[in-house]
């Protein structure tokens, strides 16, 4: 952001010279709290902790109440990278109550949360959540690994599915089937484990495999909407093919 600063109106410049410019403009404008966010940014890029600091409280100092959760998220990730851990989760907590709707301030709170307790298998398959959401597939194998990693026996299907939709939707059939299979052994009575591997069949076009998942599914739970009409779905697929085949 900082490297692309004026680029339309003014030729390429380096990081030094965006740095610059930014003090320059800061120093007649000091009431700017956007102008010192991101002077404490290019200080945070420059390692310069205690600097950028000094610039988001400045901003905090001038921001309005409604828009202080933006510096107050920068606070909260420098104070986070220092192992300053209930700094970082007071001004944390302070940016979701003034902005609950902004997916940031939420996210940010999770990350301190697991820089904290870093075998938290809860929390990485929260933050895996966020990352797919946000279609960073591989940030959020990541998290899932580690949720796996420190999840106990019984648990490990929760990750598991969530990987399982993560391989199918990128079309990892056979890693798909293999993690799904998985949750299913761990937790054979979980109606979503059993749904996602019928999900996983159908995707392989499969579908007498999907057929037999779907009807497992709805025998734990023999009110489960989707299954039901995915079932039909098949069924009526299947009927309509073999009477084509039918001379």
């Amino acid at each position: 952001v900082l490297q692309n600063l004026g680029k339309d109106k003014f030729p390429p410049q380096s990081f030094e010279q965006v740095g610059t410019r930014i003090a320059k403009v800061l120093e007649k404008n000091q009431t700017s709290w956007v102008l010192s966010s991101m002077a404490a940014l290019y200080w945070r890029v420059k390692g310069q902790g205690k600097r950028a600091i000094d610039c988001l409280r400045q901003a905090l100092n001038y921001a309005p109440h409604h828009m202080k959760d933006v510096p107050l998220i920068s606070l909260a990730n420098i104070f986070q990278n220092a192992r300053l851990w209930e700094d970082a989760l007071t001004v944390a907590r302070m940016a979701v109550e003034i902005a609950p709707h902004f997916v940031v301030n939420h996210f940010t709170l999770a990350n301190v949360y697991i820089a904290m307790n870093q075998t938290s298998w809860v929390l990485s398959s929260m933050a895996a959540l966020y990352w797919r959401v946000k279609g960073q597939g591989k940030r959020a194998i990541d998290c899932l690994r580690q949720a796996l990693n420190y999840a106990p026996h019984h648990m490990k299907d929760v990750p598991l599915i969530s990987l399982a939709n993560i391989f199918q939707n990128a079309r990892l059939w056979e890693d798909a089937l293999t993690v799904a299979r998985m949750a299913v052994e761990i937790a054979p009575h979980f109606v979503v484990n059993h749904f996602t591997l019928a999900n996983v069949y159908i995707a392989m076009e499969e579908f007498e495999k999907a057929m037999r998942w779907y009807e497992s599914t709805l025998k734990l739970q023999p009110e489960f909407a989707p299954a039901k009409d995915r079932l039909r779905t098949i069924q009526c697929y299947l009927l309509t093919k073999r009477e084509r085949k039918q001379p």
